[in-house]
């Protein structure tokens, strides 16, 4: 997950510094989704680091980019989980 967040960290800077950049925000979206991924599926994290932070990141790639199909697809399971759970979104549903 370290190479996944230093991946993210340097991304999000390039993105910042050009948002109209399609290279940047492409990298940007790709290790927001790749950091989420490992945060999802990080056995080292209890659930509730674990669901909050994957949620997180990718609200920021569909903040970026409504229609990110991954991005989308893991919100909605992770509001599932939730919802099975019984337990509030965070965040918000």
């Amino acid at each position: 997950m370290k190479v996944a967040q230093a991946a993210y960290d340097a991304a999000k800077k390039a993105f910042a510094a050009a948002p109209k950049d399609d290279k940047a925000k492409k990298a940007y979206l790709e290790t927001t989704n790749t950091l989420a991924d490992s945060t999802m599926q990080d056995a080292t994290l209890a659930n509730s680091v674990k669901y909050p932070g994957a949620l997180k990141l990718y609200r920021q790639v569909v903040k970026t980019d409504p229609t990110n199909k991954h991005a989308n697809y893991w919100i909605n399971m992770i509001k599932s989980i939730y919802a099975q759970l019984g337990k509030p979104v965070p965040g918000g549903g």
